[in-house]
């Protein structure tokens, strides 16, 4: 669901921002004074962004950095890092006639990951958006607007479509998945009032053994509570998030008998500090996070540790094995 949310909301912002060589906008994090290479030269204010040829904006999550440049107030690339500074992504951008035209995205070792060409309508709205992949795939992304409000997206890759309706606000009302013109799998979203909050989703998963529907329910504080129901009416899963300032703070399952809770701890800075797995209100992992890239993973059994393993920038340095609360092997 998070996903298709997440992609209509970045639809609607490349229509209003990223295709059209517009203004950068004001966002959360930080403006630099910058040049051709996106170095930060000097701390600048939101406001004083538009007074420089070349600005860098960067934006700092728990979970990653992106840097974004611009160019006289035109999104010229796009670096997504981990807070470690190592390159998970990165993004060159394209004009012509003062919208996009290309967009090239590069992996972690820099090699292309895909390019994106853009075609408009008369009218100046965006039509298509064909995606080459570095293996030569193919996928091709039409969008139909109705009196200048995006309708419908089609998303088409070998012998599947998905195609997202949107209702009178373009919010994602409606996800259908098909494949060799098969229905596969279709979502319905429902919305508070007019609002974006999600109230719930209905989702539908057909297979040839029949349809699962999975539904998903969010309260007030946007807690998830989701269902899913086998064609016979079992419950097969059960699980419910809550939420706090800095991301997901629980979720509890409940499948085949099992309980599984995962808790998350922030620092006061939004950076995740520990997430521990219980199974059956026994200890499963426990995930210890510290500075400079390093985290700590524990496993245990019958909730006593046995493996340690220690990371650095994601790669792991040291493996201990315990027996009886001692280091018996490290390697």
């Amino acid at each position: 669901m998070s996903r298709i949310i997440i992609q209509a909301t970045a639809v609607r912002l490349i229509l209003l921002l990223g295709l059209l060589a517009a203004t950068s906008p004001c966002a959360a994090g930080y403006w630099f004074r910058s040049n051709a290479d996106g170095d930060e030269l000097s701390t600048i204010s939101a406001a004083a962004r538009r007074e420089h040829s070349w600005v860098l904006h960067v934006d700092r999550t728990p979970h990653e950095t992106v840097r974004a440049l611009y160019h006289n107030g035109t999104l010229i690339s796009e670096h997504r890092l981990t807070n470690e500074g190592a390159l998970i992504e990165r993004y060159q951008y394209r004009y012509r006639d003062g919208r996009r035209s290309e967009s090239h995205a590069f992996c972690a070792a820099d090699e292309p990951l895909y390019s994106d060409y853009y075609t408009y309508s008369s009218d100046g709205m965006l039509r298509e958006i064909r995606r080459r992949y570095a293996d030569n795939r193919e996928r091709s992304s039409r969008y139909v607007f109705v009196r200048g409000r995006l309708h419908e997206e089609l998303h088409h890759s070998g012998q599947l479509l998905e195609r997202i309706r949107y209702d009178r606000l373009e919010r994602p009302q409606q996800l259908q998945q098909l494949r060799d013109d098969v229905l596969t799998h279709n979502t319905r979203y429902y919305y508070r009032n007019d609002g974006p909050e999600l109230e719930r989703t209905v989702e539908e998963q057909h297979d040839a053994d029949g349809v699962t529907v999975t539904s998903q329910y969010f309260d007030d504080q946007q807690r998830s509570i989701r269902t899913t129901v086998s064609r016979d009416g079992r419950v097969l899963l059960r699980s419910e998030r809550s939420w706090g300032a800095y991301g997901i703070t629980e979720e509890v399952e409940v499948e085949a008998g099992r309980l599984r809770v995962t808790s998350f701890e922030y620092q006061d800075d939004g950076t995740l500090a520990l997430q521990q797995e219980r199974l059956n209100d026994r200890l499963q992992s426990r995930i210890i996070y510290k500075q400079e890239g390093r985290r700590v993973e524990e496993r245990f059994q019958n909730g006593v540790v046995v493996l340690r393993l220690y990371y650095r920038n994601g790669e792991l340095e040291t493996r201990e094995i315990i027996r009886d609360g001692e280091v018996i092997r490290t390697r």
